[in-house]
């Protein structure tokens, strides 16, 4: 079964003093009514209502008082009345009789002891024709498609669970997460979607529902089009927007149509009230509060990767790549990560912002901002295994933090940087599978990592100059790092594991082994004991006599 994050939110909210009706907005299919149901399970009784059925919302038409209204609610229904707080009230698809949308003040104000939760799929394009909100007497809770830990649960053990919690990550459970996640990225989070695949284990299967799914958000166009004109014209945006998702797009000439700017400015406006797609706008400043800056050019984000996928016809190199930064020029797995953020947002005002800067001979753009305990986080996207950083590196310059995030498609890691106005600073490394977690990383990283760093930090500290330059540039070893590793070895032949974890003080990884290892047998200094598998596990490196005789000068020297 798939659990939903946002149900503690849900019990919060229940326990909450103070308590006012709660209104769950998200797109059409995202799971508002299923989460409820769920929730409702913690109650003694449940007071389901679908005010599309007329039976319904009769009770609204005939009455404008909230008690005598929930009095005949729950004789009709048959649950006794003397527990309204051990009831949950559920009025869905409220939109149909805006009256009751206002009726939830005064359910907050006669009746606050009753539990009322409402919700409706159409809700956001009528707000300011037919209806508005009580302001200040409900609240409001975002849902959004699926997170990759939403999915993982729902078909992981308990033992995977268990590995999947730990922060950091455990080297042992990297390459299962990286392999989950690919398909993550090939799915996205649509309920429907999952929820197919984990019955049948089929994903031709899949290819109608996504189907079913975008005809469904072109259907519901008529209902909030104000014109056949601009029914056309939505429709067409509808299609064109999985195609441009990831990009900073402009109103002018969007998809190639010759569509007036303004005309093309409302329908995306109406576009974002169904939570179909947002518009995100850069910002310049590097400290809170953030300004948008609505004259540059927004990036779109639309509601889910996966249909992103299925509109773009992307599915099949999705499902293929060995690396998601290759795919669609990197734009989906950008997206993708921007959806694993948007996923953490309880609050429909709430967005992730990314930053600009747009100065002659040297722009930068940086892919998100992540807030944390009041100071803000440059988090790039962009970079896969072997990707160069030099936007985040531009921004860390100007920056009045010394942290800084790349989610990427690697072993989890922590470089020590100088960059070049000479300040230290710190890059978190964190998979693709842990987007989500950014929070109980950095926690990590100032409670615990810190702590230990000056133990190791002259080992493995390196230049910034190799996130500059176009490819990954193995790492100039220190004197001292080729001399401890080279004593090490002198002796006996010791396996990586040993050299990286007991002489260098850092994580044992393909990434460290590349970065520490390799060098020194490049140039010479180590050889490998098990020549004919270079890869076995039983695999130990033996210091050279090139190696001795540059380990002899350098201890003459000292």
């Amino acid at each position: 079964m798939i659990t939903r994050k946002r149900l503690e939110d849900l019990q919060q909210w229940r326990l909450r003093a103070g308590r006012k009706p709660l209104i769950i907005r998200g797109a059409r299919q995202v799971g508002k009514t299923t989460i409820v149901n769920q929730f409702a399970q913690s109650f003694e009784q449940y007071l389901y209502l679908n005010l599309e059925k007329q039976r319904d919302a009769n009770f609204f038409h005939s009455y404008q008082d909230a008690t005598i209204i929930a009095q005949q609610l729950f004789l009709a229904y048959g649950l006794d009345y003397t527990k309204r707080e051990q009831t949950l009230l559920f009025i869905d698809e409220i939109q149909e009789v805006p009256s009751a949308i206002n009726m939830l003040r005064y359910f907050y104000e006669e009746l606050p002891e009753l539990p009322v939760i409402a919700a409706g799929s159409m809700l956001e394009t009528l707000l300011g024709k037919r209806l508005t909100f009580p302001v200040g007497r409900v609240s409001y809770l975002m849902l959004r498609p699926l997170s990759f830990e939403e999915v993982f649960r729902a078909q992981a053990t308990t033992a995977q669970l268990t590995a999947y919690e730990q922060v950091p990550i455990s080297p042992i459970a990297e390459n299962l997460l990286h392999e989950k996640f690919i398909f993550y990225a090939f799915t996205g989070g649509m309920p429907a979607v999952i929820q197919n695949y984990l019955e049948n284990k089929d994903i031709t299967q899949l290819q109608p529902i996504f189907e079913e799914l975008l005809e469904s958000y072109l259907d519901d166009a008529e209902k909030y089009a104000q014109s056949s004109e601009q029914l056309n014209q939505l429709r067409f945006v509808i299609q064109q927007i999985g195609k441009e998702a990831g990009s900073r797009i402009s109103f002018t000439n969007f998809g190639g149509q010759n569509y007036p700017v303004k005309k093309i400015a409302a329908l995306f406006y109406l576009l974002e009230k169904t939570h179909l797609c947002q518009l995100i706008y850069p910002v310049v400043g590097q400290q809170l509060p953030l300004e948008k800056d609505s004259k540059k050019a927004p990036r779109l984000h639309i509601l889910d990767t996966g249909l992103m996928n299925f509109v773009a016809n992307i599915q099949i190199d999705v499902l293929r790549s060995d690396d998601l930064c290759s795919v669609y020029k990197g734009k989906m797995i950008e997206h993708l990560i921007g959806q694993e953020l948007f996923s953490t947002l309880r609050y429909p005002s709430e967005t992730p912002n990314f930053w600009v800067r747009q100065k002659r001979g040297s722009q930068a753009e940086i892919d998100y901002l992540y807030p944390f305990e009041g100071k803000l986080y440059p988090v790039e996207v962009k970079s896969g295994k072997k990707g160069t950083l030099k936007s985040l590196m531009i921004y860390m310059e100007t920056a009045p933090v010394t942290c800084a995030i790349r989610i990427y498609g690697g072993n989890f890691s922590v470089d020590t940087l100088e960059i070049a106005t000479g300040t230290t600073i710190h890059l978190l490394n964190i998979p693709f599978f842990h987007t989500t977690k950014i929070n109980e990383y950095l926690t990590w990283f100032f409670n615990d990592y810190q702590q230990t760093e000056e133990k190791s930090s002259s080992l493995v500290s390196e230049p910034a100059e190799k996130y500059l330059k176009k490819g990954k540039q193995p790492a100039e070893l220190s004197t001292q790092v080729r001399v401890g590793i080279l004593k090490a070895c002198a002796k006996e032949a010791k396996s990586a594991r040993y050299l990286l974890e007991t002489i260098l003080g850092v994580s044992f990884q393909t990434h460290n082994k590349r970065k520490f290892i390799q060098p020194l047998l490049a140039q010479g200094y180590l050889a490998q004991t098990q020549t004919e598998n270079k890869k076995s596990k039983l695999q130990t490196y033996q210091i050279t006599a090139k190696g001795k005789t540059f380990l002899t000068e350098q201890t003459k020297q000292s």
